[in-house]
């Protein structure tokens, strides 16, 4: 498991998967509160963590920290709906490990 530390929260991702009429649940830790939540559709994970890490989504900066969470965390990625918002390319686990503070547990 990753714990992320982001905008001064702690984010673990427990499951996330799809529920029929492209719904996705996702069930995580946020702050030590373990939660699960019922997203629309996969295109409404970006509004999603956005709102429960208090960024701004329409913030280029935080879009892209958004975005690489998303694509770090093999629980939300990968997908198979088109028009999803494209991953930072050329972007290392390392470099990932960096910007999250990502602690892995086992």
């Amino acid at each position: 498991m990753k714990t992320y530390e982001m905008n001064g929260h702690e984010l673990e991702i427990l499951d996330c998967g799809d529920l029929p009429n492209h719904q996705v649940r996702i069930k995580y830790i946020l702050d030590g509160q373990k939660k699960e939540d019922t997203i629309e559709d996969r295109h409404a994970l970006v509004s999603f963590f956005a709102e429960i890490l208090d960024l701004d989504p329409d913030d280029r900066f935080d879009l892209n920290r958004i975005k690489l969470l998303m694509y770090a965390d093999e629980k939300v990625f990968p997908l198979d709906e088109e028009g999803l918002p494209e991953p930072i390319h050329d972007v290392t686990d390392d470099d990932l490990f960096k910007v999250f503070n990502i602690q892995e547990k086992e």
